[in-house]
């Protein structure tokens, strides 16, 4: 008996891939550290004295979608989107795009946009 399916990894290991990517880009560029009386980095770890020079007390709040479908996926299949991963992150960063009902040539009929794009979206068919 398999515990997980190759397509259950794969999809597991995206995941991980978009939320590690995710706090790389959210985290502060550890070559613009302030020294507080002197103090140097010792073996990349920086002391509790050491602030960010970006630091931000009241941190970012980053908004976005990690459960996206589009066509590949029998649930959006199943409601007659037509959609793309491509559309998916067009829409999602500000983008047109159709949905359903559907015209006589499987063409989404009602355009729609976001009014604020996303900082980060992950299509999970």
């Amino acid at each position: 008996m398999k515990i997980a399916t190759n397509n259950t990894r794969s999809m597991l290991t995206g995941l991980f891939a978009v939320m590690f990517v995710a706090l790389l880009l959210s985290a502060c560029d550890t070559n613009k550290y302030e020294l507080d009386n002197n103090q140097a980095i010792a073996f990349g770890a920086p002391s509790a004295e050491i602030q960010c020079v970006n630091a931000n007390p009241l941190k970012n709040a980053y908004f976005g979608d990690l459960h996206v479908h589009t066509t590949n996926s029998s649930d959006a299949f199943n409601f007659e989107v037509n959609l793309t991963p491509q559309d998916a992150y067009n829409y999602a960063f500000g983008g047109v795009v159709k949905l359903p009902p559907n015209d006589s040539e499987g063409n989404g009929t009602r355009p729609v946009r976001i009014d604020r794009p996303l900082d980060f979206a992950a299509v999970t068919d």
